[in-house]
């Protein structure tokens, strides 16, 4: 079982094409470390106008395919500041996403939806004959609250090509083509805990690492042995 994120991004209502860029963020997954109640980060406007944003979240199940079913009592889990702001063309601003739930030994997961809308300067008028519509474009990714208690651990298995993530927390898996592959080429993706990957590319052919706490973790000894 793995995940890999989608970043959805649809067109909630529009009077006219909206341009090709949107805004854009520093990373397609967040996620709060065990040892911190919050994270700031940046959200950057790419167009050519200013932008009004607003943030909101909710509480799923799991990421990825089989997952995203909406937890009800999630409400006051996740907090966020600020609510809305806005943003002028080419400028940036932080956000920063609080977590206030349980103290446990759980991974927990939320979805993080942000609504961008172009600032008018002038009041919509409804008609009979006309209705002026704001285009307004919904953004999400994905929150993931490591345990409070947190338990990083994995097991790999060259020869079956399995690898399994037998502690409490997610993490990245890299599988390079090869001994001296690079990311560019290689297979990703995300380990939730009790997920297990098996496929012939676990080889001790192929380099691999696991990527958590902002460090790479040499996966399996085929490319790591020292050489003769």
């Amino acid at each position: 079982m793995m995940f890999r994120l989608t970043f959805p991004l649809t067109l909630v209502a529009a009077l006219f094409t909206s341009p090709a860029q949107a805004v854009w963020f520093n990373s397609l997954i967040y996620d709060i470390p065990s040892d911190k109640t919050f994270i700031s980060r940046p959200i950057v406007n790419d167009t050519d106008r200013t932008n009004l944003y607003t943030l909101s979240a909710y509480k799923i199940d799991k990421p990825g395919k089989g997952g995203e079913r909406r937890i009800d009592g999630g409400a006051q889990e996740i907090l966020w500041s600020p609510l809305k702001f806005t943003i002028a063309p080419d400028g940036s601003e932080y956000f920063k996403l609080y977590y206030r739930g349980p103290q446990d030994d759980q991974e927990r997961y939320y979805r993080v939806v942000f609504k961008e809308a172009p600032v008018r300067l002038f009041p919509l008028a409804e008609t009979r004959r006309n209705l002026n519509i704001i285009p307004v474009t919904a953004m999400s990714t994905i929150l993931i609250v490591r345990p409070r208690q947190s338990r990083f651990a994995w097991h790999v298995d060259e020869k079956t090509g399995v690898i399994e993530n037998t502690g409490n927390t997610y993490f990245r898996v890299i599988i390079h083509n090869g001994c001296n592959g690079d990311d560019e080429s290689s297979t990703q993706f995300y380990m939730l805990p009790g997920d297990k990957y098996q496929d012939s590319n676990v080889s001790a052919g192929n380099r691999k690492f696991i990527v958590a706490m902002e460090r790479y973790h040499p996966l399996g000894s085929g490319c790591f042995s020292p050489q003769p």
